[in-house]
């Protein structure tokens, strides 16, 4: 366990938690004209992000977004390390698992 760095593991955690939610919010930011429409009742509002978080296109580009967002975090966790990047990626990648 000594070749982890606890702060480092968490800090690249952290980062992948804000760039996941930064992501998601981009993801939304570019449906709005599908999912914002005038008038619309809330039980409309609720199916449009019910579908279009079920559309193959959408799905697609959230998981190639979420494992780079993945992949940043571990990166970011390697180089804080300093010692044993390679475990500290490993961990992280493991906790966002």
């Amino acid at each position: 366990m000594n070749r982890i760095s606890l702060k480092a593991v968490l800090l690249g955690f952290l980062l992948v938690l804000v760039l996941d939610a930064a992501v998601g919010m981009g993801q939304l930011a570019l449906h709005r004209d599908e999912l914002f429409v005038e008038g619309q009742s809330d039980e409309e509002a609720v199916a449009a992000l019910g579908a279009l978080t079920k559309s193959a296109s959408f799905l697609a580009l959230s998981i190639f977004l979420g494992t780079l967002t993945t992949v940043v975090g571990g990166y970011v966790a390697a180089r804080i390390a300093k010692r044993y990047p390679y475990f500290n990626g490993l961990a992280l990648g493991a906790l966002g698992t």
